[in-house]
């Protein structure tokens, strides 16, 4: 299977964390594929995928989007004053 992270970044924060929750599962019980459904207005598709392959890149981009606890990137605000 291809990179889905340009996929995975497009989806809510809410989506991601209910496929991080079944990855999850599918890891703890020694799934080797997972299955989910991609759905849009001109049908639905179902994917399955290595479990380790899809939790390697929903780790990713769930690190990208600071979904993981303590893992959302500092801001740094730069101000320059002149008279």
């Amino acid at each position: 299977m291809g990179d889905l992270r340009p996929f995975l970044r497009l989806q809510s924060d809410t989506w991601l964390n209910t496929l991080k929750q079944r990855v999850a599962d599918a890891v703890l019980s020694g799934a080797v594929t997972t299955s989910f459904t991609n759905a849009s207005q001109s049908g639905s598709r179902e994917q399955v995928l290595p479990t380790a392959e899809l939790s390697a890149q929903l780790t990713d981009v769930l690190f990208e989007k600071g979904l993981v606890s303590g893992s959302k990137p500092s801001r740094m605000t730069f101000v320059r004053f002149t008279r």
